[in-house]
C-alpha cells in the first residue's frame, strides 16, 4: 500500500497530482495547523503579465487554527472575481469549454464551507475529469495519535492505513529521514520535480512552470495530462 499525506491545496501544481495518481491512498492532512501565506488557499495561473496569483478568501484564517476549521468566506462576489480572472485569461485555451464548467461546479458546491472541503472538491473534480481513481481521505477521519512528534504522526498514520510506502514532496527531504521510516518497516520516497514543457495560451514562446493544475487542464487534453502525470521520478529522502 502506497500512501501520500499532504495538506489540502487549492488546485495545486502538477507534482501534487502526480503523487495522487501514483499512490493507492491519498490523505489530506487537514487536522494540523493552517499555514498562512502558503498554498492551501491560493495558487498561480498565467496571464499576459506572467504568473498571477488567485486567492480564495477565508474567514479569520490563522496559524492558530486547524486547517479543517478554517472557513471559506462564501462570497459570491469574491468567487466571481476568481472565476472572472480565470475566464479572461483562458477563454481562448483549447480545453476551456470543458474545464471552466468544472471550476464553476467547484465554486458552486454548497458543501465546501471550509478550505479543506473546497480544496478536496477541486481535486475530486479534476480526478474525475482525468479518470484517476485513487482513494481519498481526510486525516481527521483516521484514528492516530495526534500528540506525537511530526514524524511519529506520519508513521502512525502509515501503520493505521497498512501502508508500506510513503510518498513525499521534494521539500520534505529537508524535514525527514529515511531512517525514521525504515525503523518501522516503511519505505520513504520523495518526488523529483519534473516540469514537462507544453504550449500555454497565455504565454509567448517561454514556458512558465509550476503553475496551478488549472493551466494544464485548460491547455492540454486528458491524454496528454495523464502522460505528464505518469512521467514521475523519485529519490530517497536522504539522497
Amino acid at each position: 500500500m502506497k500512501i501520500c499525506i499532504m495538506q489540502p491545496y487549492f488546485f495545486p501544481y502538477v507534482g501534487y497530482f502526480q503523487m495522487i495518481k501514483y499512490v493507492d491512498l491519498f490523505i489530506f492532512y487537514n487536522d494540523v495547523n493552517f499555514i498562512e501565506r502558503g498554498w492551501i488557499n491560493r495558487n498561480n495561473i498565467l496571464t499576459d503579465k506572467g504568473k498571477t496569483r488567485i486567492t480564495i478568501p477565508l474567514r479569520k484564517a490563522s496559524s492558530n487554527k486547524i486547517i479543517k476549521d478554517v472557513e471559506v468566506l462564501n462570497s459570491e462576489k469574491q468567487y466571481w472575481n476568481v472565476l472572472k480572472t480565470i475566464k479572461l485569461n483562458y477563454s481562448k485555451a483549447p480545453f476551456y469549454p470543458h474545464v471552466f464548467p468544472l471550476l464553476e461546479e467547484v465554486f458552486n458546491s454548497k458543501e465546501s464551507d471550509t478550505i479543506d472541503k473546497l480544496a478536496r472538491k477541486g481535486i475530486e473534480v479534476t480526478m474525475d475529469y482525468l479518470g484517476i481513481d485513487t482513494e481519498l481521505v481526510f486525516s481527521s477521519e483516521i484514528d492516530y495519535c495526534r500528540t506525537n512528534s511530526k514524524v511519529e504522526k506520519l508513521i502512525d498514520i502509515a501503520n493505521k492505513t497498512d501502508a508500506d510506502t510513503v510518498i513525499f514532496p521534494h521539500g520534505s527531504k529537508q524535514l525527514y529521514s529515511d531512517i525514521d521510516f525504515e525503523k518501522n518497516n516503511i519505505k520513504s520516497l520523495a518526488i523529483t520535480p519534473q516540469f514537462t514543457p507544453y504550449r500555454q495560451v497565455s504565454s509567448d514562446t517561454r514556458f512558465v512552470e509550476g503553475l496551478s493544475m488549472i493551466d494544464l487542464l485548460m491547455n492540454l487534453s486528458t491524454e496528454h495530462i495523464n502522460e505528464i502525470l505518469d512521467d514521475i521520478a523519485f529519490t530517497r529522502l536522504d539522497e
